[in-house]
């Protein structure tokens, strides 16, 4: 090998890597691709988290959890007051119904929306348009909407 083409050895190297480095594609998350893609809705969403299905099943049964505990522990504490372990009893009945209401809302969601794991992403979101405050689940496939589940909204005193 000639000294020319030991010296270029190295250049080529460099350029070589230089060239493929600058080929790298950066991936752009579901939430930044959906609010790109409808830019005009980027100032309205006050928060667009990523959830999975099994995390909103999760929190539903620990909100529940921990509220079952405590009234658990009350009606051990306080159980000689009759009313009072009356009223902790349905109040525990209710626990148990709003988890398994919260639960078949989030399976009719899922289901409506076909959700498939590998295609869709759900968002926990919050929403404000002037005056108008929302929050619920979305369910996205390719940057569009499928299924918009809206848990509750209220009017603000203030525009955003």
């Amino acid at each position: 090998m000639t000294r020319t083409a030991r010296r270029s050895i190295p250049l080529i190297v460099a350029a070589f890597c230089l060239v493929t480095s600058a080929c790298v594609v950066t991936s752009v998350s579901p939430r930044e691709a959906f609010l790109r893609a409808h830019p005009s809705e980027r100032s309205k969403f006050v928060g667009l988290w990523e959830v999975s299905p099994e995390a909103l099943r999760d929190a539903a049964k620990e909100r529940v959890s921990l509220s079952t505990t405590l009234v658990t522990s009350l009606q051990r504490d306080f159980g000689h007051y009759p009313d009072l372990k009356d009223r902790l009893e349905r109040f525990k009945a209710s626990l148990e119904k709003t988890l398994r209401a919260e639960t078949e809302l989030v399976e009719k969601m899922l289901k409506q929306a076909a959700f498939d794991t590998k295609r869709d992403t759900l968002f926990s979101y919050e929403r404000q348009d002037g005056l108008r405050y929302e929050f619920g689940w979305l369910v996205i496939r390719g940057n569009q909407i499928r299924v918009k589940q809206e848990l509750g909204s209220y009017e603000t005193l203030l525009p955003k």
